[in-house]
């Protein structure tokens, strides 16, 4: 348990919260519980912390930072990003906010098997600036059942194909999942 509790990265404003909780684990407690609960506790504070539940922090998401913060200025053609959504629009809310306004993103739902040949077809194409001027077309692959259902706590992202036609310079741009 302690090591999915310390997989995440907890968020600067939960830590408030999660030190006064720490505060309250005083000799009392300690007299009172074994070592392997109290490993178990803080396990505990620290995925609360991490999903916003303790008192004080902030909603899931709310505390996420942007990949270009990090030093992150380019993505690769295709990959998988961990993400957890309830909507549509949240799932558009979060992206934004880790991805910037860099990139055209798209939404997609598809089954497992098609965004896995999604995301094979895309590795041999460009990586994905995000603070690019051209915008370029990013689509984002969410996991669904065939019921429609989300499936799982990620989503994968493919640069949309570009073909350039005739001599005249235009471009069109084709999805890789159609």
């Amino acid at each position: 348990m302690a090591e999915r509790a310390l997989a995440r990265p907890l968020p600067v404003s939960g830590l408030a919260a999660l030190t006064e909780r720490l505060a309250r684990l005083d000799d009392s407690y300690l007299r009172r519980h074994t070592k392997t609960e109290l490993g178990e506790e803080i396990a505990r504070m620290v995925e609360q912390s991490g999903a916003g539940l303790l008192d004080g922090a902030p909603a899931a998401g709310q505390d996420q930072v942007a990949l270009s913060a990090l030093g992150i200025h380019e993505l690769p053609p295709a990959g998988y990003l961990p993400c957890s959504y309830s909507t549509t629009g949240d799932l558009r809310a979060v992206l934004d906010r880790l991805l910037g306004d860099g990139v055209d993103l798209r939404i997609c739902q598809y089954g497992l098997a098609e965004i896995a040949q999604a995301v094979q077809e895309a590795q041999r194409r460009d990586r994905i600036p995000l603070a690019a001027a051209c915008r370029p077309g990013v689509d984002i692959l969410v996991p669904t059942d065939p019921c429609g259902e989300q499936q799982g706590s990620w989503v994968a992202f493919v640069r949309r194909a570009v073909r350039y036609c005739g001599g005249e310079g235009a471009v069109a741009a084709e999805s890789a999942v159609n």
